[in-house]
């Protein structure tokens, strides 16, 4: 599902749209997968969808003090660093709404599809 195919022929003076539009897939030098615990965004000036997709997890110490006897750890002493959940800012996507809604129906199809096939 896309929101737009752009210009897919390569001669503005035909007036009859291709049958056909191939596409080919690469990866950018930037592209990665990132897990996804949550999302949040808004409108942006422009008018556009700004989406930020981030991962959760506990808060990492910036420090331990373990107890050392001898060959072999022993019992945390302290620990230094902040409480709570990390969010990590995994990702910021900047979208058009129409791509939005493309995004939005997508993945309405795809949830059907998991239903149907989900164990109960």
């Amino acid at each position: 599902m896309y929101a737009s195919l752009g210009n897919a022929g390569s001669d503005m003076t035909d007036t009859k749209a291709p049958a056909t539009v191939e596409f080919h897939y690469g990866k950018s030098g930037q592209f990665r997968t990132v897990h996804a615990d949550g999302i949040f965004g808004g409108a942006t000036p422009t008018g556009n969808i700004h989406m930020t997709v981030y991962s959760e997890r506990f808060a990492i110490p910036k420090k331990v003090v373990l107890e050392n006897e001898g060959n072999k750890i022993g019992k945390e002493l302290s620990r230094e660093g902040l409480d709570g959940v990390w969010r990590e800012l995994e990702v910021g996507i900047v979208m058009s709404p129409e791509l939005a809604v493309s995004l939005r129906d997508w993945l309405t199809e795809h949830l059907k599809k998991f239903e149907e096939v989900k164990p109960r």
